[in-house]
């Protein structure tokens, strides 16, 4: 397997909530998985598309044969993804279709002024499947944005093409911003209706808390309710009113900034946060300029970022394996565990038997999987004797951890609560 940058390709994922699997579910054709549900009582089918600048030609035809043969007059359709075809500014809304013009325009507005052979190609296979491009045509996205910044240019090749009765539905596409990857998402959103009663309420913000600040945003969560609420004010108004003071006494006390910034990551700090904030502001900067200075500037500064992110991860968890490596005997290791699953340091998780609880699995230099208990820890070690030619990595004695010599054990895992898996990498060397 080759362990060179990925070339590409699709990864699907659809939120696990009843509100959106009641709605949509997956299909899969051939050779092509897509979405498909139901909005506004519409049939719609949602195609994600990844058509490879190296097998461009072959992506292509498999994509106009799948949706040749799945196309049905009572359906919709929305193709969205990485079409790797640059179509300029090019495709006018033909008359017989009608558009609602406070929200989109018949002619379209790109930032990229090229178009090529695969350009074409693709323009062709929206007209003969009555696909409407919306990059460039509609409120959210008025000029067409970039959709890819790399080191080669920018361009716009990530499409959304949608059936014209997906108009109707469809709240709102733009061109989102993202710093770890070349590509920039596309954001749409469509209006399929709500079950929910009419004085429903919109989710709260979610907004960090310290202990420590406690008092000083009582104080001035206080000062700003001096004035009360107006009673006349419908309810949404008056919860929206609320919900703006607590933000805003938030904000003023720095409830939202302890001494280590929220991150998903264990290894995330104020420096990642700070290069971050600095390659957006690039980014933002290219998409307003479109300058050749301002891009390479963006992408000098992502590159920062990511360098920066990279050197945490390594400190953070070299440092977490010499406190695994050093380890004296079972208690001191099942306390570090338990350090480390409580700050979220899960490095990565994996499934396991039930039967498995409380294990520890060593993976050999040959990458083979073998399993203990807590009992080797503490220095009862009999491990199941096997075939007696096999060579195998002992489980880690006391006395073996703190040798002058000690023994490479290749990867060290530990057994967590539902089947979940906790791991150093080479933590005993």
């Amino acid at each position: 397997m080759s362990r060179g940058r990925a070339s590409g390709g699709l990864l699907l994922g659809i939120k696990n909530t009843s509100q959106v699997t009641e709605t949509f579910r997956f299909e899969s054709g051939t050779e092509q998985h897509y979405f498909v549900g139901t909005c506004g009582g519409i049939r719609i089918n949602i195609v994600p598309v990844y058509l490879n600048c190296n097998s461009w030609e072959e992506d292509f035809n498999g994509l106009y044969e799948f949706l040749r043969n799945i196309k049905h007059e009572d359906q919709e359709y929305i193709v969205i993804g990485d079409t790797n075809a640059r179509t300029a500014a090019k495709q006018l809304v033909p008359t017989e279709f009608e558009i609602d013009g406070q929200r989109f325009t018949e002619a379209r507005r790109s930032k990229d002024s090229k178009s090529n052979g695969r350009g074409d190609s693709f323009l062709q296979f929206c007209e003969d499947f009555s696909l409407i491009i919306v990059n460039g045509r509609c409120s959210g996205d008025p000029d067409g944005e970039w959709t890819y910044i790399g080191s080669n240019g920018a361009s716009v090749i990530d499409l959304c093409c949608i059936s014209p009765d997906v108009m109707m539905l469809m709240d709102a596409f733009s061109v989102g911003c993202c710093t770890f990857s070349d590509h920039l998402p596309l954001e749409m959103k469509l209006h399929c209706g709500s079950t929910q009663i009419d004085d429903v309420l919109p989710l709260l913000p979610k907004q960090a808390w310290r202990e420590a600040g406690r008092e000083a945003y009582r104080k001035q969560l206080s000062l700003m309710s001096v004035e009360p609420l107006n009673e006349s004010l419908p309810l949404e108004a008056a919860m929206t009113q609320l919900t703006e003071r607590v933000v805003r006494a938030a904000a003023l006390v720095g409830m939202g900034r302890s001494g280590h910034p929220e991150g998903k990551e264990p290894w995330w700090d104020w420096d990642c946060t700070r290069e971050r904030q600095r390659s957006f502001a690039l980014l933002n900067l290219f998409r307003l300029s479109g300058t050749s200075m301002s891009r390479v500037a963006y992408l000098e500064q992502n590159s920062r970022f990511k360098k920066t992110c990279e050197e945490k991860s390594k400190e953070y968890y070299g440092s977490l394996s010499l406190k695994f490596a050093n380890v004296r005997d079972g208690s001191e290791f099942w306390s570090l565990v338990s350090s480390v699953s409580k700050t979220g340091s899960i490095l990565s998780r994996n499934e396991m038997n039930d039967e498995n609880d409380d294990q520890i699995i060593i993976v050999n230099d040959d990458g083979d999987p073998e399993r203990y208990d807590d009992d080797h820890l503490q220095g009862n070690n009999n491990p199941e004797q096997g075939n007696e030619e096999e060579e195998h990595a002992e489980p880690p004695e006391p006395s073996q951890m703190h040798s002058t010599q000690p023994r490479n054990y290749g990867t060290f895992l530990v057994r967590c609560d539902k089947g979940k898996m906790l791991f150093a990498t080479n933590i005993l060397q």
